[in-house]
């Protein structure tokens, strides 16, 4: 019979060392199990993507009549508009109360833009 002095046995401590290899066994297991329903979700979630990307119609020659290649001319109207432009923007825009913009000043009401 073992004393009673506090430590465990060699029996007790063989049966502590057999119960935590098998917690750690069951830890392993879990954790395999685990892995594998993980890769087997991602599997399954990236055969769908591929079967979605494979099967997305081709593109034709316009979405929603956008063009598939850019234009290089500008493509509207070819007259001025139907009101008449203003004789002196500087007095409408003071009578107005509005500041008048620099790039506004040097452009005012010409026929060229003002980024040239």
């Amino acid at each position: 019979m073992a004393k009673k002095t506090g430590r465990p046995d060699a029996r007790q401590a063989r049966i502590a060392a057999a119960k935590a290899a098998a917690r750690r066994k069951q830890r392993r297991q879990q954790w395999m199990i685990t892995g594998t329903l993980a890769a087997a979700v991602v599997a399954v979630i990236a055969a769908v993507g591929v079967a979605v990307a494979v099967n997305l119609p081709k593109p034709s020659a316009t979405v929603d009549g956008v063009p598939r290649t850019p234009r290089l001319t500008a493509v509207g109207a070819t007259t001025s508009p139907p009101w008449p432009a203003p004789a002196d923007t500087a007095t409408a825009v003071t009578a107005a109360g509005l500041p008048m913009l620099l790039a506004a000043k040097a452009a005012s009401n010409t026929s060229t833009p003002m980024w040239t």
